[in-house]
């Protein structure tokens, strides 16, 4: 019972640490990945989410003269 209880912990903790929706969008507009953008879009990630930096998706698109993205 004890290593069941173990497992479910640690598949707990490993699902809680992949990136976010909104994190997986911002890398995707910095490599100018257009069709994974669409799809972080279409599955619910936030267009107006802000990197550490406070750059949402558009402006860094915009900053790096990204027309097809922006």
């Amino acid at each position: 019972m004890k290593h069941i209880l173990i497992t479910i912990i640690a598949a707990v903790v490993l699902v809680g640490c992949g990136e976010s929706p909104n994190e997986l969008l911002l890398k995707a507009v910095n490599a100018g990945n257009i069709e994974v953008i669409k799809k972080h879009l279409a599955a619910g990630a936030d267009v107006n989410a802000k990197d550490i930096n406070e750059w949402t998706p558009l402006r860094k698109a915009a900053w790096h003269g990204q027309k097809e993205v922006a």
